[in-house]
């Protein structure tokens, strides 16, 4: 019975995404979660790892923790933004800080999205889709209708 149905390939990723966390527990929680949907996943424990992956690495998204050791998550954010290379990277924090100034914070230097620990398969899942689709550079764009067919998402441009 071995051997009668072809061998599948396996799926190109849905999307690359770097998580910027130093909880290793919520790291591994995170990339599980991620890879169970094809996504492609990059780890960095800090600041300084993150911004170096971004340089290497084509990113579609970037999840963020607001407190990291050295630089905070929005001191990285504010780098990211600033940069060419980028600044269309949608940017979706992550964090157990729920002050209404912190919010605002990550808002003003240009995230997308900011979402309360602890963290939620489906919340963060749902949120991704979402920040991909319709963030900044996202994949639902005018300079990139092939693959928004491709995805069954319908294309709104401008």
């Amino acid at each position: 019975m071995f051997g009668l149905f072809p061998k599948r390939e396996p799926k190109p990723p849905v999307a690359s995404i770097l998580v910027i966390e130093d909880s290793e527990g919520d790291r591994a929680l995170i990339r599980k979660t991620l890879e169970r949907k094809n996504y492609s996943v990059i780890l960095a424990n800090d600041a300084e790892a993150g911004l170096k992956l971004v340089r290497e690495h084509k990113i579609d998204l970037i999840i963020l923790d607001y407190l990291l050791p050295g630089m905070n998550g929005v001191e990285v954010c504010k780098i990211l933004k600033e940069d060419e290379k980028s600044k269309n990277i949608p940017i979706i924090f992550l964090t157990v800080v729920e002050r209404g100034d912190a919010i605002l914070e990550c808002y003003g230097e240009g995230a997308e999205s900011y979402m309360h620990k602890p963290i939620n398969a489906k919340d963060l899942l749902r949120e991704i889709k979402s920040t991909i689709l319709n963030g900044a550079g996202g994949l639902l764009t005018k300079a990139n209708p092939k693959r928004c067919r491709r995805d069954g998402a319908r294309f709104i441009g401008a």
